[in-house]
């Protein structure tokens, strides 16, 4: 099992125990990513999930609610009115409540998991400015500190969809090994001189992000690391 169709629930039949069979192959394969310190897509894309079955089932109760009803009871005491539903819901509808129902809270447990584990990262990486602080921040260079000294380019840009979104993107450059003399102030010259090509950037922003050699790098720093980046940039 990898990843899990966005329609997942309506594909094939719409059957509980083939959905819970999916659902549970598919969280398995997730909790061993994470077990792996590998955080996405898998946290984004639970997320998207949870927000999909949350809409859906918003969905199907405002249809069940606009169901023809008919007086059953009167309440005087509590002063209510009890109705029932003229139509009944069909077995599909009555499998799809189960798979709602069991799916939601399950998939919001792993989603806490991956939360948990974003904030077991994000406390041990230190993210360090070297240089000047320049005027200029939406392009630079970041250092990652692990078993070697990774040099990355990033591109702080904007997404048009409804509103107005920054994206950023992150290539990898080069790396450097940790020696005496491999400094980040060499490490930054050598960015100034040979590297920084972009001429109306001269003095760019260079960062270092001091991390845990356990976490994977692709899946889990450079995610997180991109959000860093972006928040620094969120009012430039």
């Amino acid at each position: 099992m990898k990843e899990l169709s966005p329609t997942w629930i309506t594909d094939d039949y719409i059957d509980f125990e083939l959905k819970k069979y999916k659902l549970l192959a598919y969280l398995q394969y997730v909790e061993g990513e994470f077990s792996d310190y590998k955080l996405y897509p898998h946290l984004s894309n639970l997320i998207s999930h949870l927000s999909t079955l949350e809409s859906l089932k918003e969905k199907k109760t405002i249809i069940s609610n606009h169901f023809p009803k008919e007086l059953s009871s009167i309440d005087v005491l509590q002063f209510n009115l009890e109705y029932k539903a003229l139509i009944n819901q069909s077995d599909h509808m009555d499998e799809l409540d189960k798979i709602l129902q069991y799916s939601i809270p399950e998939i919001n447990k792993y989603i806490q998991k991956g939360a948990k584990l974003y904030d077991e990262v994000e406390q041990t990486m230190d993210m360090l400015s070297i240089g000047l602080i320049p005027t200029y921040s939406k392009m630079g260079y970041f250092i990652l500190d692990t078993d070697k000294l990774l040099l990355y380019r990033y591109d702080v840009g904007e997404v048009m969809l409804d509103e107005v979104f920054k994206s950023i993107k992150v290539n990898y450059l080069t790396d450097y090994e940790k020696t005496m003399e491999n400094t980040y102030e060499k490490i930054r010259i050598d960015i100034l001189r040979n590297i920084n090509k972009v001429l109306d950037t001269p003095n760019p922003p260079t960062y270092v992000f001091k991390v845990n050699n356990k976490y994977d790098i692709d899946q889990t720093i450079i995610p997180l690391a991109k959000r860093m980046l972006l928040i620094k940039n969120i009012n430039i």
